[in-house]
């Protein structure tokens, strides 16, 4: 019983890795630079560059020559919405309260985690749309504000999460999320195709998916890959 002690108290010290949850020697973990708390292991740092390669290609052919790939943003973001209402139809209650792969979370917090990445573009769209009409230097200053701003951000990102689920059940949580969607859906149809192409500068350190500048087409293409990322660290059966 000792010797088993011993052995579950050192695998609690050993650090883990950010995005598998696994844990590792220190030498074998790479620390990212702008945030040393985080580490991931040799496997998921090159799985992590592959999936920022076919990102940019993503956001590359979502911006054709002839302008802004609507459809396929579209398909995306609905593809999102009945995902989320299958994952929620077939998880059990056990497997809401279940932790996840990779965060604090439980399964059903980060399921409203990811519902409110949604939430957060509804809201974000009015602040590109007059940030992105502005002098550059006004969106730079406003991107280094928020980056000044991360430790704050990240503790009540992850403790909205934590509250956020106490309020919605599995029915609030999809018909907010259906809400959303065809609230974002709308609006992007009705936008002009100028506006799409302009954008602002972001916060590189608030989300490993905000890049140095976004357009406004990005940033509707944004909570698509937030909702791809989480998806795979749920734990849950279906």
């Amino acid at each position: 019983m000792a010797a088993q002690a011993a052995v579950e108290d050192e695998q609690v010290r050993r650090p883990t890795c950010w995005c598998c949850g696994n844990t590792f020697d220190e030498q074998d973990l790479s620390r990212l630079g702008s945030h040393p708390e985080v580490g991931v292991c040799a496997g998921c740092a090159q799985w992590l560059h592959r999936r920022a390669r076919s990102t940019a290609d993503a956001r590359r052919s979502t911006h054709s020559a002839s302008g802004v790939d609507r459809g396929a943003i579209v398909a995306d973001l609905t593809a999102c919405g009945d995902d989320l209402r299958h994952l929620l139809a077939a998880a059990t209650p056990a497997g809401l309260r279940a932790r996840t792969n990779g965060t604090r979370w439980s399964n059903d917090q980060l399921l409203f985690h990811m519902v409110f990445g949604f939430l957060v573009v509804r809201r974000l769209l009015p602040l590109v749309r007059l940030l992105s009409s502005l002098p550059p230097w006004v969106g730079r200053a406003f991107a280094l504000l928020l980056d000044a701003g991360r430790v704050p951000f990240h503790w009540i990102n992850y403790a909205g999460s934590c509250a956020g689920a106490l309020v919605f059940n599995r029915v609030r949580m999809g018909w907010l999320c259906d809400r959303t969607i065809d609230h974002l859906v709308a609006s992007l149809e009705q936008e002009p195709e100028q506006r799409l192409v302009r954008g602002m500068p972001f916060p590189t350190s608030w989300d490993p998916y905000f890049e140095p500048f976004m357009s406004l087409a990005d940033v509707y293409a944004y909570p698509v890959l937030h909702f791809a990322h989480h998806r795979a660290q749920l734990t849950l059966t279906v």
